[in-house]
This record gives structure tokens, C-alpha cells and sequence, in this order.
């Protein structure tokens, strides 16, 4: 039954008068976006050993986003700067599990652009985890990425990366 009751601070509102004659809220705010975003630094492992450094941030929201960031790559004499623009799909955010908070996997299809004694470029699919180091609301978390370069232009560097990092993860 909806009347307009005076509330506790004497300020009129339409409320719903609730069991026992007083206010109650008309919904209940639940402001859990299952959303994480972080900023991070990695090192990156090539079939031929040590392969950069790099640096990613990413925002999710509902398990959908993104992420930006780039990465200095070693390769057999074409050392070179590469930018990155990725879109993420997190499954446990997803299906709105409380464990994202923790534990956060995720599916990753992105392109690289750089140059190294030329224009180079890569379009790739992924899969990483983020592991936090300690539950909180804002927590440092352990990264780890596996990127396979399905398309290279040229063809002549790894086409596999694994990289490793470490990143400062808010979640809300």
C-alpha cells in the first residue's frame, strides 16, 4: 500500500508503508557492479626466452571491457615498442560469482601495432588469470597472460607470449 507518510527526518516522500506502520525502502540499492579495473607491469616470455616489458591497465564491468597498454619486446635482432588495445570477456564477473574478487580469469582477442625496423602488427586471442594477493576491496594481484598470434605482419617473430606480472586491482 503506497501513502505518503512523513519519513524519520520529517521530510515528505512517497514510500511504501511497511508492516508495522513504518517507512520502507521502495527497492533495495545493491551497488556490487561486479566490475574490477587495474593498472599493472609484466615481463613477457617468448619461445626464445626473455621477451620485454610491458605495462596494461583494464576496466571490466559485468564481465564485459577492455584493456590498453604496451610492451617493449626482444626478438631476434628486431627489438622493438609495440601498443596493444584488447577486449576481455570475465566469466566469473559474468556469472556474477563473489570469487572474481579473489580469483579472475578472463578471455582476451586484441591487435598489437609497433614498429622495429618497420611497421609490424598482430591480431591474437588470449587467456589470463588475475590472482589477488590478499582480499580486499583494493589489493595487489598476481597476473598472468598467454596470448597466440593467429595473424603476424611479418611473420618472422614469436607467435606465442606469456606474460607475468604483477597489478594494483580495485573491485566493486
Amino acid at each position: 500500500m503506497w501513502s505518503v507518510p512523513a519519513r524519520a527526518n520529517d521530510m515528505p516522500g512517497l514510500w511504501p508503508v511497511g508492516s508495522g506502520g513504518g517507512d520502507s525502502k521502495p527497492f533495495d540499492l545493491n551497488l556490487n557492479l561486479f566490475a574490477q579495473a587495474q593498472v599493472g607491469a609484466f615481463l613477457a616470455v617468448t619461445g626464445s626466452g626473455f621477451g620485454g616489458v610491458g605495462a596494461k591497465a583494464s576496466l571490466t564491468v559485468l564481465g564485459i571491457g577492455g584493456a590498453v597498454g604496451g610492451r617493449w619486446e626482444r626478438e631476434a635482432g628486431r627489438d622493438g615498442g609495440l601498443g596493444f588495445l584488447e577486449a576481455q570477456l570475465r566469466p566469473f564477473e559474468l556469472a556474477e560469482w563473489d570469487a572474481y574478487r579473489w580469483v579472475d580469469p578472463y578471455l582476451a582477442l586484441g591487435s598489437e601495432l609497433g614498429s622495429s625496423r618497420g611497421f609490424r602488427g598482430t591480431g591474437y586471442g588470449g587467456a589470463g588469470v588475475d590472482v589477488a594477493l590478499w582480499p580486499s576491496a583494493t589489493h595487489p594481484a598476481f597476473t598472468a597472460e598467454y596470448v597466440y598470434r593467429f595473424a603476424r605482419t611479418p611473420v618472422g617473430f614469436s607467435n606465442q607470449v606469456l606474460s607475468l606480472g604483477l597489478a594494483l586491482r580495485s573491485v566493486f
